[in-house]
Parts: structure tokens; sequence; C-alpha cells
């Protein structure tokens, strides 16, 4: 990569990044593991990742929004109208108002999402995001459950073998866990659309993934998965 860069700031960089998240190419003084706070750039990623999951139906524009009091929702957040300061030590106004462009909006609106995936999953960390399509970044992802856990709604830890990072998990998947892993196992078999969340062959388990289509099926036994079939549920297959 042939750049000169000469910006009058602090730290300023060019990388690039593939979709996995790793780092192709860079030059400048920004390395692809530098951290930066939910600011103005990154808020269009925020916006676009709270949309999709509007669009997804995971969540809903006038969603209130319990963190922050006051009947804030989901769309004051995203029109600048939740009456929240440009950073925290500002004073509060009363939503829907008047606009304050506003950082502490979208770091409560990149919780929501963040909120979202935990009920969906329970647990949550990196690898368990690629299934995913919202472009939210999973730093902003990452700052969020950091947030959430000093606030004591969700917990830090390490809940799935194999995969490195941090992970996050509701207070209440971490005592189900538990429970599940003192079960007897009982050869129980559960059958599951390849659509359905639960669908996540070949990203916690080995082998390839079971693409998530409409007539595809997963098939569970005590929670591991051993067969897939395609088409109009035909024959099912072994899963490597």
């Amino acid at each position: 990569m042939n750049l000169d860069l000469d910006w009058p700031v602090g730290r300023a960089g060019v990388a690039v990044v593939s979709p996995s998240g790793e780092e192709r190419a860079s030059v400048g003084g920004v390395r692809g593991d530098d951290e930066f706070a939910v600011a103005s750039v990154t808020k269009l990623m925020t916006a676009m990742a709270a949309l999709a999951a509007i669009e997804g139906g995971r969540l809903g524009l006038d969603q209130p929004v319990p963190e922050t009091g006051d009947g804030v929702t989901i769309r004051h957040l995203l029109a600048h109208a939740a009456g929240l300061p440009f950073e925290p030590a500002g004073g509060r106004r009363p939503p829907g108002r008047r606009r304050i462009y506003s950082n502490m909006g979208f770091r409560v609106l990149a919780e929501a999402v963040a909120e979202q995936f935990l009920a969906r999953y329970g647990v949550v960390f990196r690898d368990l995001m690629a299934r995913e399509s919202l472009v939210l970044p999973w730093r902003e992802i990452l700052w969020a459950l950091r947030r959430m856990e000093a606030r004591g709604t969700a917990r830090g830890g390490r809940f799935v073998t194999g995969f490195v990072g941090e992970q996050y998990a509701l207070p209440e998947a971490v005592e189900l866990l538990r429970r599940t892993r003192r079960r007897e196992r009982t050869g129980e078999m559960v059958r599951v659309a390849a659509v359905d969340p639960l669908n996540l062959v070949g990203i916690l388990t080995p082998g390839p993934r079971v693409p998530a289509q409409r007539g595809n099926l997963v098939v569970y036994r005590d929670g591991l998965p051993i067969a897939e079939s395609a088409g109009h549920l035909g024959t099912a297959h072994r899963v490597s």
C-alpha cells in the first residue's frame, strides 16, 4: 500500500480488513487492535445495525429503552431526540422535545443491539457473530457488553471452550448452562429448521455450515448435531 499520510491529528492511518476481521495491510499510526469511542463515523454503523435489527423483527422503532428512563424509545435514539446529552456529563432533557447531537445516545443504541444478541443466544462472543448479517462491528458490541457487565446485566467469563476472546452471558443463561452440563444424556432428538438461530453447525461445531435456507433441517442429539437434510426435508445426511 503506497500512501503518504500528512494529517494534523495525533493518530491517523488506513487499513484494509477482510470480512472475517483479519487485517490485510495498513499504513500510518493506527493498528488493527486500536479502539475508538462510538463517535461520528461509527454512528452510521450503529444506526445501520439497529435498522437491520428492526427490519428483522428483533427491535422495534417504538420499543422502550428502560436503561434511559423517561419513555425513551429506539426511534428517539436514532433521531438524536432522546434528550440525552452529547456526553454523560451534560444535562438531560425530556425525550422528543428537541434534537441534541449525542454520543451517549448511540452508546445506548449499541447496547440495545447487544441486548438483542444476548436475548437470542444467551452467550455472545465474536465467532458467534459470524452468523449475523448486521453491519455493527464486533468492537462496538464489545464496548456495549462491557458496560452491561459493569451494571450487572451481563456476566463476563469463559462459557464456551475452543474460542478466543471475551465472552458475555445473561446471568440466567449461566445458571442454565450449569444445569445442562450436569444433566444426564438421554439421547433426546431435536429437529431444527436451518433458518433458526439454533443452526450453529460449522460455527460452534466442526464441519461445514448448513445454509440457512428454507427447507434445510438440522438434527441434534443431546445438543450435538448428528445430521442435516436439504431440499424438501428429505433424507438426512451425516454431519461430519
